[in-house]
């Protein structure tokens, strides 16, 4: 009997342990993820003439020529659909609708717009 119990109370032990851990990567890969396509807006932003391809409308554009881009956040999940990525984020503490590109599995997105959310019709 006591036996039994043992083995239920271990088999019961690596279940959880195993769920904590599928649980652990999903939460880590999420924010990786999120930092990896930050740091693509980071980088697109760093010129001027990346931030006239990628601003979506003047207004954005002069939003973001106003100040040095600082820190991009990327404050949602996937909003977008099949290949299409959509993100809300903030960029200098002003909130931007920012798509990319899927180019599959292991690559980096694309990066292909980014509008001021503020001026985004509703």
């Amino acid at each position: 009997m006591k036996r039994t119990f043992q083995k239920l109370l271990f088999v019961l032990l690596a279940l959880v342990l195993l769920l904590a851990g599928c649980y652990g990567l999903l939460v880590i890969h999420d924010n990786l993820y999120n930092s990896r396509l930050a740091n693509v807006v980071q980088q697109g932003l760093s010129t001027d003439k990346g931030i006239r391809r990628y601003a979506a409308d003047k207004l954005t554009r002069k939003y973001l020529r106003k100040k040095k881009i600082t820190k991009v956040e990327i404050s949602s999940d996937n909003q977008g659909s099949g290949n299409i990525l959509y993100f809300a984020s903030k960029i200098n503490h002003r909130y931007y609708m920012i798509t990319f590109k899927d180019r599959g599995f292991g690559k980096t997105p694309l990066l292909k717009t980014i509008q001021d959310a503020a001026e985004m019709p509703e």
